[in-house]
């Protein structure tokens, strides 16, 4: 093997390749989501709309962080798991056959990965959707509306400026 193959079979190798890759349909939806916003908001105040598209630019940086450092991070737990399984386990596992009660030592044959991935998919929903909370805030509060008649303006045209004797 050379030095690239080494390097692409690293945890966070792997977890940037798939969050680039979830990336191109997370930043589509994002995209999307922020486009049908903005067209909602087109009567809008431009600071809205402006703190709007920044929030949507911002939520494109976070999410594709998010999904790399939780790929990694399952990434080095299977790898932590496989080198804890003895190896004939992991054979009757990668079979797909089940391991007998008396192998495990009366244990269930259930593995630490699979008694664990509702807890992590309940996780990872929760990490996709937090960062899109300050979008739905923004949008879904009333906007502040200025009422133009309410503030007296000042023309300056009409004001007698005094002169100063010299």
């Amino acid at each position: 093997m050379n030095m690239i193959d080494v390097l692409l079979r690293e945890p966070v190798a792997q977890a940037l390749g798939w969050a680039l890759v979830q990336f191109v349909w997370q930043g589509a939806l994002l995209g999307l989501l922020t486009a049908i916003i903005l067209a909602a908001l087109r009567r809008s105040a431009a600071d809205i709309r402006y703190v709007v598209a920044t929030i949507g630019l911002a939520l494109m940086l976070t999410v594709p962080t998010v999904t790399a450092v939780q790929a990694w991070r399952t990434a080095i737990a299977a790898d932590a798991h496989a080198a804890a399984t003895p190896p004939s386990s992991t054979a009757f596992r990668r079979a797909g056959a089940a391991i007998p009660s008396g192998a495990t030592g009366g244990a269930p044959a259930v593995s630490a990965a699979a008694s664990s991935s509702a807890g992590s998919a309940t996780v990872g929903r929760a990490a996709r959707i937090g960062p899109l909370v300050p979008m739905l805030f923004l949008v879904l509060r009333p906007a502040k509306r200025s009422n133009a008649a309410a503030k007296p303006t000042v023309d300056l045209r009409d004001r007698q400026i005094p002169e100063h004797a010299a």
